[in-house]
């Protein structure tokens, strides 16, 4: 009889990053069949020995699936048969994005986190857990705004801190998951400009006041000095009158 295969996890739709297991077991061996492909990329190769995957007695196995082994498998025996109703078709989608890419943002950032599935037209779902929740949903659970593949907000906040993932719209697979961090604000101090000292009223009305008696003193010291020379002048002729 032909070899069965069956899948680690137990389904057919997967997120890029994730561990994959593949069995195949013919009854007949001990040892199993061999595990083979279809892709856009290649046509009935063959686990480890073409280069894709490890192979471990009845088991072909990734640490780590890409969008590029989507495909057909299936099971064929050591003889060679094989049977098309043992076949399975994997699909893998890509893991969540972030743009701008980092995981590291300030407060104010506008972030979009990308989710597709290509099991659905809509794409899949981001998820979240922070300090504040558990397991939530992008746009349902009141947190940022869903369209279509995309969930994005135009300012991020501390409070978004947290472990974001991709989840398929059939709830059964989810992808590796990205940490994003949120700082605050980023400040920059400006040294106040001092502006001077505010005139005392005191010194307003006095100002004037004074360069007021500064010109009376120099008038008066002007007249003081012409009164002088006019006396000792006046002194003078009468001196000369008597001789």
């Amino acid at each position: 009889s032909p070899a069965a295969l069956t899948v680690s996890p137990s389904r057919s739709q997967f997120f890029e990053g994730e561990s994959v297991t593949l069995i195949c077991e013919d009854g007949n061996i001990s040892d199993g069949g061999t595990v083979r492909r279809n892709t856009t990329l290649e046509t009935r190769t063959e686990c480890d020995k073409d280069g894709w995957w490890r192979k471990d007695g009845s088991t072909c196995k990734t640490s780590s699936i890409s969008k590029h082994d989507s495909g057909l498998y299936w099971c064929e025996s050591m003889s060679g048969s094989s049977s098309s109703s043992s076949s399975i078709q994997l699909s893998v989608s890509a893991a969540l994005t972030v743009s701008p890419s980092r995981s590291q943002f300030f407060e104010g950032e506008s972030v979009t986190l990308t989710c597709e599935d290509e099991n659905s037209s809509d794409g899949g779902t981001v998820r979240r857990n922070t300090t504040l929740e558990t397991r939530t949903e992008c746009d349902k659970d009141g947190w940022w705004n869903k369209n279509g593949s995309t969930c994005k907000t135009s300012s991020i906040e501390e409070h978004d801190s947290g472990l974001y993932w991709c989840e398929s719209m059939s709830g059964s697979s989810s992808s590796s998951s990205i940490q994003l961090s949120v700082s605050g604000k980023i400040t920059l101090w400006k040294k106040p400009t001092s502006s001077p000292p505010a005139s005392s009223p005191l010194l307003v009305i006095m100002f004037p006041l004074g360069s007021l008696c500064l010109v009376f003193l120099l008038v008066l010291l002007v007249l003081l000095i012409l009164l002088l020379y006019s006396s000792r002048r006046g002194s003078r002729k009468r001196q000369t009158g008597r001789w």
